[in-house]
């Protein structure tokens, strides 16, 4: 009910299933990258991870690599 109400207030009606679905598969990966270059600030990462992660396999260079 409350995402009911969100748009409602913000767009003046609801959106159906089928309107919500094709707006989400009209986003592109470059327009995704694009966002993610404004909002992610490389130098301020921080991880957490849960779990036995050298029996997996990952290391600590191996995470730093992955986000350099």
């Amino acid at each position: 009910m409350s995402g009911i109400t969100r748009q409602e207030y913000y767009f003046g009606r609801q959106f159906s299933a089928d309107e919500v679905i094709t707006a989400i598969n009209a986003v592109t990966p470059d327009e995704i990258l694009a966002v993610a270059n404004t909002v992610v600030d490389p130098e301020s990462l921080s991880l957490t991870v849960i779990g036995n992660v050298k029996a997996s396999g990952i290391s600590t260079d191996i995470l730093r690599e992955a986000v350099a």
